[in-house]
């Protein structure tokens, strides 16, 4: 799966696609490194080409905004324009989402191990298995959905996917599942904490999913 295929599976194309880059502070002086919006979209052609073009230097990890953006952009007073990225101007979503974190310091040691934690979760809430992309160390998986909603009725839905998932033991990284702001790696891209880059890419796919369907389950 490209990153263009991706982005048509599981992001709503109604308003426009934020695209982030982090780069580390060589420094030191800043731990967290440095995090841009750097580039605001219509054009899914334009925004993968601009993944692509970005992705390919050294240090610099990609991100999109799962949920599309309106009113995020001002105009500065020296008449450069500034992209936002806050949770009032995310609207549409065309996907359920979460991030698995797998590392010697995290909830899973291997994906194997998330992934098995997470099926049996799944299986308990008697929820369809996602789309599973390896997003280098973790699991990112996203459930995506026939039609668009919006933002009030996808946080409503992924706050309800995580209090199902923890109360079967399933540990996440809560700050993002239901966060409207959200951004997780696109497929086609690397993840550069290590040499050599590892893939972003999907491991597993899955077929869309009815809104209400899916979220009655949960």
């Amino acid at each position: 799966m490209d990153t263009k295929h991706f982005l048509t599976r599981v992001f709503a194309q109604l308003d426009e696609l934020v695209v982030c880059t982090h780069k580390p502070d060589p420094s030191g002086n800043n731990p967290r490194g440095f995090f841009w919006n750097r580039g605001s979209f219509t054009d899914l052609d334009e925004a993968v080409a601009a993944i692509s073009q970005w992705d390919s230097a050294p240090n610099t990890t990609v991100y999109f905004t799962v949920g599309s953006m309106q009113g995020h952009k001002t105009v500065k007073a020296d008449g450069k324009e500034k992209i936002g990225r806050t949770q009032d101007c995310a609207t549409w979503f065309k996907a359920l989402a979460l991030d698995l974190d797998i590392g010697p310091d995290k909830p899973y040691q291997t994906q194997k191990e998330g992934w098995t934690a997470m099926v049996a979760a799944l299986k308990a809430i008697g929820m369809p298995k996602p789309m599973v992309v390896s997003s280098g160390n973790g699991i990112h998986c996203y459930w995506p959905l026939i039609a668009s909603i919006g933002k009030d009725h996808w946080v409503k839905a992924s706050t309800a996917l995580r209090i199902a998932l923890g109360e079967n033991g399933v540990e996440i990284d809560t700050t993002k599942i239901h966060d409207p702001s959200m951004v997780l790696r696109p497929v086609g891209t690397h993840h550069k904490k290590q040499q050599p880059w590892k893939d972003v890419r999907c491991v597993a796919d899955c077929p869309d999913e009815d809104a209400a369907a899916l979220c009655a389950s949960v």
